[in-house]
């Protein structure tokens, strides 16, 4: 995201000179998460939900018909620790109930890969996760609007508040192939 436009703004009480006033990047960015939540279909719903029934109706087992709706989206504040790869699809914004205080107005769903075994979720497994963290909403963004996704990353807390945080995902050794 570029720098934000000076924007003149006039001074009422003396009337003088217009003084120019920054536009922050982080209120364009809050205006952008709300109008992309405004513009969120119902559709979006259904179909998260019917990936979970087309799973459910093709299962041959107990095991498949009764664990075919166990995943559905993540909450990342349940997955701090979990490293995991955003995957380059498209994000869904949508807009927060009233339950929950959203600096941005607004949370994001996006589809990702599990790097490692984090309780039921198994390396390799694609699930969709969701955050209203404004850290990892600005993180996520600006790693899809500068074209670096796929990228692999952990998901943690930082300071005392539990502020959600994205870092770069541990880098591992891989085993050679050569003999």
């Amino acid at each position: 995201m570029a720098n934000a436009p000076a924007t003149p703004a006039k001074d009422n009480e003396t009337n003088s000179e217009p003084a120019v006033v920054e536009s922050r990047i982080a209120l364009r960015f809050r205006d952008f998460v709300q109008r992309e939540a405004a513009t969120t279909k119902d559709d979006d719903n259904w179909e998260l939900t019917a990936q979970q029934l087309d799973k459910i109706l093709v299962g041959e087992t107990i095991d498949e018909i009764m664990d075919a709706d166990s995943g559905g989206t993540r909450q990342a504040r349940d997955l701090v620790g979990m490293e995991l790869t955003v995957l380059d699809e498209p994000f869904v914004y949508r807009e927060s109930s009233d339950e929950f205080d959203a600096a941005l107005g607004g949370y994001v769903q996006f589809q990702a890969v599990a790097l490692i075994e984090y309780e039921d979720i198994q390396p390799g497994e694609q699930f969709t996760c969701s955050t209203g963290a404004p850290l990892v909403m600005g993180k996520l963004r600006t790693l899809q609007a500068n074209g670096f996704l796929p990228f692999d990353v952990k998901i943690v807390h930082a300071g005392g508040k539990g502020v959600l945080k994205l870092v770069r995902a541990p880098r591992r050794a891989v085993p050679s192939t050569a003999s």
